[in-house]
């Protein structure tokens, strides 16, 4: 009520008016902010949170994000694993990874959309948008101020990036008056391996800087290799790999025409496909040499398809009519078909040939002055009798999972070492994660990825000790990582040290008051020493943040418990029943808080009477 009391207030002092009885307009207006803006500049954090029965795991990426019209970007970021930066000048991009000092590089324009995340593109809030619905107003703190938010909650078309993977409704919590968003939350839901089971978590960005309009120079979108880093393989080589000699995945999609093509009804023609888009430069310098070789293979059983990025169909065939394209262009959208993730599509233009028998013969990313020669010999290659098809390599991502790792290759460096480790900690064979780790240590001291890994299994194997020094040892290198003084906290708690264990997670909620982890552990760790108000405060403000979180209503029902509050206690047991229905404390919880609450009111009819 306070709260509440407090936003009208503030809204009232304001003079901001009433929410619009459309929120799909405020969506719009608030897309037209981003989309028209010359340049935008975003900082915040990516997290994700997972609670249920088996998992209780955040994961949070401070983000720093500078992006142009013509899709010029600039991020880094701060994963589990280490600090990354992508960079894209507009024909080539590059991704940076700090912690290994390797970068990779590919030619081509990836689309900028994976900068954001996969809730939505801020610029783009209406496209697939199905519904939306007015939700509250309430004040948000982002950016050090106070901000108040309409709260709207938008419905989209599923995307189907994956056929595992399902996205829930996306909230935003758009200023009333600046219409810049400074929060977006989603639920995702992914099929694991058991036929049927599913894991669910949520995504959340939080903006704590928005800054439209100002001049970006070019030197940040311009990637100079650090001294002594080494560059990698990049994405496309390894799509390459992935695809070659592989059956292509089949597609059904409409033309400009209004004609749908299938791949599969093909077969016995050899067929280039180029994954292209409007706003791609080098896509833009690839389809006159398309068009060309269109002409030269007409009659010779090659086809060639232009398949566009996830664009608005009248922007595609202005496009297309303005330039004469003559050869056949279709539509795809990242929402409502799985195309460019089958292909592994991550840069444009991206180029696959088809063999007459289905399978892929060639992959290539980016444009040459090279390229229209390259593809002509290509298409006269596999269209002659003596063509072979490439031989399909096997790769980790296609072999089958196992429980052990008798046959890998031993490892030689820290880089093998750590993912050795990080296989077997995902195996639950926490001695042989450890002794990886530490190998990974010895051969690079003071490593940050392979810290985390030893220390995630020492917890796992209840060596808290262990794993307490580890994560001191980390938080000595990166004094600002909130999840390390909330995993330390956690040991301390476990060790039965909750003096300890309470400033880790204050600590932790001074860096990042938006996890709802640390609120949660903090208020376990005041119910075991025995002050449930304070408990209650934490637990009440872990659940504000992840609502769905299991382990805070359970805590927090144990809250209720030792104040008597029993029809609270009830409310958070039928939720946990709801959210983990396996649960057999709550179930005998709920049991006998009913039985007590029948007892009390017999008590109070006799005592009436």
């Amino acid at each position: 009520m306070k709260t509440l009391l407090a936003s009208l207030l503030l809204a009232a002092s304001m003079g901001w008016a009433q929410p619009s009885d459309d929120p799909a307009a405020l969506l719009s207006q608030a897309a037209s902010t981003y989309h028209d803006a010359s340049n935008l500049q975003l900082r915040g954090v990516k997290v994700r949170e997972q609670h249920d029965d088996f998992v209780d795991s955040v994961t949070r990426a401070p983000f720093h994000l500078a992006l142009t019209p013509d899709n010029r970007f600039h991020q880094d970021s701060r994963t589990e694993t280490g600090d990354v930066i992508q960079v894209c000048d507009g024909e080539k991009h590059w991704t940076y990874t700090a912690q290994t000092n390797k970068y990779s590089s590919a030619p081509g324009t990836p689309n900028p959309t994976f900068l954001f995340d996969t809730a939505v593109d801020l610029r783009y809030m209406t496209a697939g948008l199905l519904g939306a619905k007015f939700l509250r107003q309430e004040s948000l703190d982002a950016g050090g101020a106070q901000h108040f938010c309409d709260v709207i909650e938008a419905h989209y078309e599923r995307p189907r990036q994956s056929p595992t993977t399902e996205f829930g409704d996306v909230v935003f919590w758009i200023d009333h008056q600046s219409h810049l968003v400074w929060k977006t939350r989603m639920p995702v839901s992914v099929q694991t391996g058991a036929l049927g089971a599913r894991i669910s978590y949520f995504e959340t960005t939080l903006y704590s800087e928005v800054r439209l309009g100002e001049n970006l120079p070019d030197s940040i979108f311009t990637f100079t290799p650090p001294p002594g880093s080494l560059e990698q393989s990049p994405n496309a080589a390894d799509a390459r790999t992935a695809l070659l000699g592989h059956a292509a995945p089949d597609f059904k999609l409409r033309g400009l025409d209004g004609a749908e093509t299938q791949l599969s009804a093909l077969k016995g023609q050899v067929v280039l496909l180029d994954f292209w888009a409007t706003w791609c430069g080098p896509c833009r310098m690839t389809m006159p040499k398309l068009n060309n070789l269109s002409k030269k293979f007409k009659k010779q059983d090659v086809v060639i398809m232009g398949i566009d990025d996830n664009e608005d169909e009248q922007t595609v065939r202005n496009f297309v009519q303005k330039n004469k394209y003559e050869y056949t262009i279709l539509l795809s959208s990242r929402r409502t078909d799985s195309v460019m993730d089958g292909y592994l599509v991550h840069g444009l233009p991206t180029l696959v040939v088809i063999d007459k028998n289905g399978l892929v013969a060639d992959y290539k990313v980016g444009y040459g002055h090279e390229t229209e020669d390259d593809l002509r010999a290509d298409l006269v290659r596999v269209s002659g009798a003596d063509y072979v098809a490439p031989k399909p390599a096997v790769t980790a991502a296609q072999a089958e999972p196992g429980t052990s790792l008798d046959n890998w290759p031993e490892p030689k460096t820290a880089d093998d070492f750590l993912r050795r480790g990080n296989e077997h900690q995902r195996l639950h064979n926490y001695a042989k994660a450890i002794a990886d780790a530490s190998a990974a240590l010895a051969l690079k001291p003071d490593w940050t990825p392979a810290l985390r890994l030893r220390a995630r299994a020492e917890y796992d194997s209840k060596d808290y000790a262990s794993a307490i020094k580890d994560d001191t040892a980390m938080l000595q290198q990166h004094p600002d990582w909130a999840q390390v003084y909330d995993a330390r906290g956690l040991a301390y708690s476990n060790s039965g040290r909750h003096d300890l264990a309470i400033p880790d997670y204050t600590q932790a909620i001074k860096l990042d008051p938006y996890l709802s982890e640390p609120y949660n552990n903090r208020g376990w760790a005041y119910l075991e020493t025995g002050n449930a108000a304070l408990a209650l405060q934490d637990l009440n403000r872990a659940l504000e943040l992840a609502p769905e979180y299991v382990k805070a209503h359970e805590n927090r029902a144990k809250a209720f418990d030792k104040q008597n509050d029993l029809q609270s206690e009830l409310a958070d047991l039928e939720d946990l029943m709801r959210l983990a229905p396996g649960n057999q404390w709550t179930r005998d919880q709920h049991a006998d808080v009913l039985r007590r609450l029948g007892a009390d009111a017999n008590k109070s009819a006799a005592a009436a009477q």
